[in-house]
């Protein structure tokens, strides 16, 4: 994995360049080394990083979704993990099973589309769900699947980074993107030299400013065509690149908290729990709670967030610091709904959601640049089938459904 452009013959043209090696990135790259495609992708930070999305080692993975669309998206999910791991000999995914449950979660609603996908499920009963999941607290019906669990997304990136490599991608880290431009018969990509301080100057084909090395250089990359998976970069990105074409995204800054189990159990499902009507201590209304085994970064913890809640920001205005309101309203919920955790945080962190209007995903070709933003703080599950719909549509086999077209975001999604 070389982190250094200049390795690159700056005359070559590549089939695509990808910026961004994020989770969507990382998979997109792997996709595109399995069909032989002529590939680069460059990232800005190492991989791993914790300034976007990515990052963690645990994501839930899970079938159920109040939408058919994404039931059935799903399982072409399920498909494409399989193929990762295959191909890297690495298990990536950890299946613990998902419980859906709260009043605005509507579990029996939930099962009837299960149904119709012959998705394995069951209900139960408040009761039951208690005695089967002692450590938790149910106030209704819950809806529980096996075919669910927890995604190591740091892992993942790596694994996916190490076989395109093996594949012939060039994957060059700690190296920004400074300008991307039309050139003759391909897209222009400039990076900075790698270690070079940033300063302004003006584009030599636009007249348009951008960030050069110190030196005052930029080096030329070039290529057919140029997926943009820059997580919420892409909200900078997308205006100067699509004009008013571009989609509309709301980054805000999520936190997660890691809980400490009582006793050491391998039994915890990852958990939806949604009630619109409660009021939190800071009188905000509507509970929308996921939590799931905190995998490598904490064995015996469980990570807890909110789906919902946010301060709006930026990629680069973020100021990573944990709200503490958030915390106190998740050491509130342990305390009422998960008995099996100690209601005392020791761990909380932050990340960004990056999110359209209707929570349906952007991946779409404008011309030769492919728009990759799988994103509305329930991407993470779908980077891989993601990483090989964007190849498909390089290779001109697959095209990406409608919802996710630039024009396409009308259907809204109630998560």
């Amino acid at each position: 994995m070389s982190n250094d452009p200049g390795l690159v013959n700056a005359g070559d043209v590549y089939d695509l360049i990808v910026v961004g090696a994020g989770l969507m990135g990382a998979c997109t790259a792997w996709a595109a080394g399995r069909r032989g495609l002529r590939t680069a992708v460059i990232d800005q930070f190492e991989p791993g990083h914790a300034h976007g999305s990515s990052h963690g080692t645990s994501r839930i993975f899970r079938r159920v979704y109040p939408d058919p669309f994404y039931v059935e998206l799903t399982a072409q999910a399920a498909d494409s993990w399989q193929r990762l791991e295959a191909d890297t000999g690495v298990a990536l995914r950890r299946f613990t099973g998902a419980v859906d449950h709260g009043p605005d979660r509507d579990p029996h609603r939930l099962a009837e589309l299960l149904a119709d996908a012959s998705v394995p499920h069951e209900l139960l009963d408040a009761e039951d769900a208690g005695k089967r999941w002692p450590h938790m607290r149910f106030t209704t019906d819950a809806l529980y699947h096996p075919d669910a669990g927890v995604l190591d997304a740091d892992l993942a990136v790596v694994s996916a980074l190490a076989r395109a490599t093996s594949d012939g991608v060039d994957v060059h880290t700690s190296t920004p993107v400074t300008a991307i431009s039309p050139g003759r018969d391909y897209l222009v990509v400039r990076v900075a030299p790698n270690g070079a301080a940033s300063g302004t100057t003006a584009h030599p084909d636009s007249g348009e400013p951008e960030i050069v090395g110190d030196a005052g250089e930029s080096i030329p990359l070039r290529a057919k065509r140029v997926v943009l998976a820059a997580g919420p970069w892409n909200q900078a990105w997308l205006p100067r690149l699509l004009g008013t074409a571009a989609p509309r995204f709301t980054v805000t800054q999520q936190q997660v908290v890691h809980f400490p189990q009582r006793e050491p159990a391998d039994d915890w499902p990852a958990i939806v729990h949604q009630d619109l009507s409660r009021t939190d201590i800071a009188g905000e209304e509507g509970l929308g709670i996921f939590a799931m085994r905190a995998g490598r970064a904490a064995r015996h913890a469980v990570k807890i967030g909110e789906h919902g809640h946010g301060a709006v920001t930026t990629a680069d205005s973020r100021d990573g610091v944990v709200d503490p309101v958030s915390v106190e309203r998740l050491v509130r919920y342990v305390d009422e709904f998960l008995p099996g955790l100690v209601p005392e945080p020791f761990l909380a962190l932050s990340c960004l959601y990056t999110r359209t209007p209707s929570e349906d995903f952007v991946v779409d070709s404008a011309g030769p640049l492919i728009v990759c933003s799988p994103c509305s703080g329930h991407g993470a599950k779908f980077a891989a089938y993601i990483g090989e719909l964007v190849a498909s549509m390089i290779t001109g086999d697959g095209s990406p459904p409608d919802r996710f077209t630039l024009s396409g975001h009308t259907s809204p999604l109630t998560r």
